[in-house]
């Protein structure tokens, strides 16, 4: 009971306001002198990705028309998944070349259909096939339409199909934003994995990395992601439970397991604005050896005072994004815990705060915001000491 006092003191007090970075701006600082706890701390990447562990116990759970829908073992989760799927799929095309097959996205009333550049690599001309009104029904010949490439961005692995004879009922994709980018959240794909056409799959993000190299000629932020995708999945939407398209399905690690990426709506937008194609001048040999080292490493924004003067602080940013999402803070009045908070899914607020009552580098308790809705509904139970919860509970404040 009376840690539970001490940390809803710490939650309300006017010291520290949780769900915000204690230090929010970014100059490089030190700490003055060598008394200080956190002076000579080093930064520990396995705090940051123990946070980011996406086998916790618990049910993800996301925000959908302002409802907490459980993701998994719900009924209220399948039915969103059908609609989803229902909603999307006449959307997806399916597109064919004398060499290859992929998969695209419509994403305008006038039949512009984005999809990946190695799915028409070499042609100027491609079959695009819409789906049939019903999952059962056979491809005919008036479900394929001729379709010209008339934009293409090697590097990003992205093109543009325009199709001019659009039937009708294949409204657009929404496009979204990075800021629709979570690590956690669940994502859906919708593509012709191995000539299974208009396959549905789900999983989640496992991270985003920005700058992601995958062969010697392709590089572009990329959402990592466990939806299973297979060759003929190219080119395919990835959505969020939104039904809004924030990457493009692209390229897997056979190597791995759940290593799949698309290229993020980011890299997208700006291909979509580009006026000219972007292609490799002098192209190497075709599918070298995959790249898996991501090219984003957390960066300490700031250490040292909070900007109320009542606590050491470490701000970093895991993320590659120039903000502080991650920190570690020791107040000065040292009857108080030492307590680490982080932003799991880049909205601007801390939804993890996990307490050492102690200041001995081991931990007692945390407390999560699950559904990102800014209110606190789990506490992790630290049974071993170590910053991951080995059980949860449902929070209650009192």
């Amino acid at each position: 009971m009376a840690k539970r006092i001490l940390i809803a003191l710490i939650l309300f007090s006017n010291f520290v306001y949780a769900k915000e970075a204690i230090y929010k701006q970014t100059p490089s600082q030190s700490l003055s002198g060598t008394s200080s706890e956190s002076s000579t701390y080093k930064i520990n990447t396995n705090d940051i990705s123990s946070l980011t562990s996406n086998d916790f116990p618990f049910a993800q759970s996301t925000k959908i028309l302002g409802k907490t829908i459980i993701s998994e073992g719900s009924a209220s989760r399948s039915a969103i998944d059908a609609s989803l799927y229902k909603n999307i799929a006449p959307s997806v095309v399916l597109i064919l070349t004398k060499v290859a097959s992929g998969s695209g996205s419509v994403i305008s009333k006038d039949g512009l259909i984005l999809t990946n550049y190695h799915v028409i690599e070499n042609f100027k001309d491609v079959a695009v096939v819409f789906k049939p009104l019903k999952d059962a029904q056979k491809i005919q010949d008036s479900d394929i339409k001729k379709g010209r490439v008339i934009k293409v961005d090697q590097i990003a692995d992205l093109a543009i199909i325009k199709v001019d004879d659009m039937p009708q009922g294949k409204p657009p994709i929404k496009l979204g934003d990075d800021s629709d980018i979570a690590v956690g959240i669940d994502v859906h794909a919708i593509g012709h994995p191995e000539n299974q056409n208009w396959s549905y799959s789900k999983g989640i993000i496992s991270q985003y990395r920005t700058n992601f190299k995958w062969t010697d000629i392709n590089q572009a932020d990329v959402i990592q992601t466990q939806t299973p995708i297979s060759h003929g999945s190219s080119g395919g939407p990835l959505l969020n439970d939104q039904g809004t398209l924030i990457g493009v399905n692209s390229f897997f690690n056979k190597n791995g397991q759940g290593l799949n990426f698309a290229v993020s709506i980011g890299d997208v937008k700006k291909f979509l604005s580009q006026s000219n194609d972007r292609l490799v001048l002098n192209k190497v040999a075709a599918n070298p050896p995959m790249s898996t080292k991501a090219k984003c490493e957390s960066k300490e924004i700031y250490r040292g005072k909070s900007k109320d003067g009542l606590n050491d602080v470490i701000s970093i940013d895991t993320s590659c994004k120039g903000k502080i999402d991650f920190e570690y803070v020791y107040p000065l009045n040292k009857s108080d815990p030492m307590f680490i908070q982080m932003d799991r899914n880049g909205d601007g607020f801390m939804d993890v705060m996990v307490f050492s009552f102690n200041r001995d580098e081991k931990f007692d308790m945390s407390i999560w915001d699950t559904d990102f809705d800014r209110k606190w509904d789990k506490e992790g139970i630290h049974a071993d000491g170590t910053i991951k919860p080995t059980s949860f509970k449902p929070y209650v404040t009192k």
